[in-house]
């Protein structure tokens, strides 16, 4: 799913992908779901849709990419300070 926002590439994922420079405080909507941005979200990067409780896995591409370092909270940037790689 994509808006002028954000790319959901798979129903099953747990994070969208900004399609544009997101700024802290904007409302997205992704699946009719109104979602509070709680960080600057530079493009290309990912966002939580839903809040991410830490060890769970990080879906992206239908497919686990990794695990959560630390609890994510929904509209919370994902990357490498929260996000540890499966292998």
């Amino acid at each position: 799913m994509t808006n002028e926002q954000v790319l959901k590439i798979d129903e099953n994922d747990n994070v969208v992908v900004a399609i544009r420079d997101i700024n802290k405080g904007e409302t997205i909507v992704v699946s009719s779901l109104k979602i509070q941005v709680q960080d600057e979200i530079p493009i290309y990067h990912k966002m939580a849709i839903e809040d991410i409780s830490l060890g769970s896995p990080i879906l992206k591409y239908g497919e686990c990419i990794g695990f959560a370092y630390k609890d994510i909270k929904q509209g919370q940037h994902v990357h490498t300070h929260n996000l540890r790689s499966k292998n």
